[in-house]
């Protein structure tokens, strides 16, 4: 019902909107194991919180309950650009989805970006697609399709000092968050 009649990137957008408006990117660690191993999917919905690999977790299932293949992705989501010459799993900070039917990366758990907008933070990041046949992929760059900023102002200075004006700012998807 998340998805209603819509099918394909569609579905797949509709899914991921709805687990950034009913479910918290939290988590409680209780365990060892906790930062590793993902949550049965309806415990995350009854608690309405997950983690990365939680909300992922949720978005596959649902994914798949709309018939579209999607996997788990590692990466570091933060300040860190140079890959380990072998990727190791303490180089790991984050997990996304990879739906490779439409080669598009998504990261649920980012509440102010839509659907399929990786920000600055993982653009051209080394991550690994966690599959049957897992290995190490390279996440889109960021290029000025997807990272732009653009800023029309009209002002009009008047003979006493006075300043008047309009502004208006648009951005890309992935930095749409800068202005909220």
């Amino acid at each position: 019902s998340i998805a209603g009649d819509k099918k394909g990137l569609d579905a797949a957008a509709a899914i991921h909107d709805w687990i950034q408006q009913n479910v918290a990117y939290a988590a409680v660690y209780l365990n060892p194991n906790d930062g590793w191993v993902e949550h049965p999917v309806g415990k995350i919905i009854d608690n309405g919180y997950g983690d990365c690999k939680d909300q992922v977790a949720l978005m596959r299932a649902l994914l798949a309950a709309r018939g579209i293949r999607a996997e788990r992705v590692v990466v570091n989501w933060g300040d860190r650009f140079t890959p380990a010459v072998l990727p190791i799993a303490w180089q790991f900070n984050h997990v996304i989805i990879y739906l490779p039917d439409f080669a598009v990366f998504d990261n649920p758990t980012d509440q102010t970006a839509p659907f399929a907008a990786i920000d600055e933070g993982l653009s051209g990041k080394q991550a690994v697609l966690i599959a049957k046949n897992s290995r190490t992929v390279r996440l889109p760059p960021a290029t000025p399709a997807t990272f732009w900023d653009r800023n029309e102002s009209t002002l009009t200075l008047s003979p006493d000092g006075s300043i008047a004006g309009e502004a208006e700012v648009s951005a890309s998807p992935t930095n749409a968050e800068d202005y909220e």
